[in-house]
């Protein structure tokens, strides 16, 4: 991974002036209670916990963008099925298509470990995006995706192999001195795995920093109904630095 990043570095840094413009480097640490993410996903056994985002965005003209998501997790030594590991590494590539108040992204997803035990944990997603922007601040996104690969697997069945994800954010719903609070609805449903709903709230403390608290409710599916680490609720609270 530091190999990706350094790639990643010198490109930026080896681009002219007039590609800069074009090209757009974001980063950010943030520091969980719980080490839940808003997919209903716990990834450290309910203990707090670090993450860390680097993401790239390159503008091809002005309905038309390529954007590559990174996320860094780090696991519980050893996680729900016996494995042992310490990073998750998420990565999406997608073309961002914007057409006024539409946007359409199609992608490819790509779920990796730095060790992957006998039990199936890595997984590729081909998936596409649609959102649609309702009135000022106000969009409504949809997620579909499929895997590529053969899906984790329990008992011989396949599950989590079909993930749709919606979302309903508002952004500057109100302000607390002068500091905008959004506010973040969304459902995502895991093909025999799980259901799971979050409903979050954000306030943005500077240009730099932000502070979240979410609620997340699980609900198992198939095989996973009465799977109590799939059956529950999380209270979370995250702080988030940019850089």
């Amino acid at each position: 991974m530091k190999q990706l990043i350094f790639f990643f570095l010198f490109l930026y840094s080896s681009m002219s002036f007039a590609e800069i413009k074009r090209f757009y480097p974001e980063g950010k640490i943030r520091y969980y209670s719980t080490l839940v993410d808003d997919l209903g996903k716990n990834y450290d056994n309910t203990r707090p916990g670090v993450t860390f985002d680097l993401h790239f965005t390159y503008l091809l003209n002005k309905n038309f963008a390529i954007r590559s998501l990174n996320y860094i997790v780090p696991y519980d030594d050893t996680n729900n099925d016996g494995t042992t590991q310490n990073y998750e590494f998420n990565q999406r590539l997608g073309l961002i298509i914007k057409e006024k108040n539409f946007t359409l992204i199609p992608y490819g997803k790509i779920v990796h470990h730095d060790k992957n035990g006998p039990k199936q944990n890595d997984n590729s997603h081909f998936g596409i995006v649609g959102q649609v922007e309702i009135a000022k601040d106000l969009t409504f996104s949809y997620d579909y995706r499929e895997e590529n690969t053969n899906g984790a697997k329990l008992a011989g069945t396949v599950y989590g192999d079909v993930v749709t994800d919606m979302r309903l954010v508002k952004k500057n719903v109100f302000f607390i001195n002068s500091m905008p609070v959004h506010f973040k609805l969304g459902q995502t449903d895991g093909k025999n795995l799980r259901r799971s709903t979050v409903v979050k709230a954000t306030i943005d403390i500077t240009k730099k920093i932000d502070l979240s608290i979410k609620h997340v409710d699980n609900k198992g599916k198939g095989l996973f109904k009465n799977n109590v680490a799939q059956n529950r609720n999380y209270l979370v609270m995250d702080i988030g630095y940019k850089f």
